[in-house]
């Protein structure tokens, strides 16, 4: 698909909150890694810049790149499918791109939508299988 022929229009939180709705209501298990976080930045004596939350969060394991959309239902030959949401002309970041291939290669599908239509296509074709 074309990212300019049918991209979402609106802000991504409202193309997941749309997505969340319609996951919900055909009942399969999913969720969202909460990963686009804003993060208060704190300056020390020394002019050095830090995050303490996000410090924290990544010692915790939370990882830069990982899709919007995760399903845990298995189907042919897939563990799961993953799903990465972009508005508009966003790209995906090079991250993004290492999670997509590795998680590609390790018997998930992993999607890149740019539409509420096309997202709910991908999700009508993976449970299909």
């Amino acid at each position: 698909m074309s990212v300019e022929a049918s991209a979402y229009k609106g802000l991504e939180d409202n193309f997941q909150i749309s997505m969340a709705k319609y996951l919900d209501s055909i009942g399969v298990l999913w969720f969202h890694p909460a990963n686009e976080r804003q993060l208060r930045v704190i300056v020390n004596k020394n002019g050095t810049t830090f995050s303490p939350l996000g410090n924290k969060l990544k010692k915790k394991g939370v990882k830069s790149g990982v899709p919007d959309i995760i399903i845990f239902e298995a189907r042919g030959f897939y563990h799961a499918l993953l799903i990465e949401i972009k508005v508009g002309k966003n790209k995906t970041t090079p991250n993004q791109d290492r999670w997509i291939s590795e998680l590609n290669k390790r018997g998930y599908l992993t999607k890149v939508s740019y539409s509420l239509d096309e997202s709910i296509e991908i999700v009508k074709r993976y449970l299909s299988l």
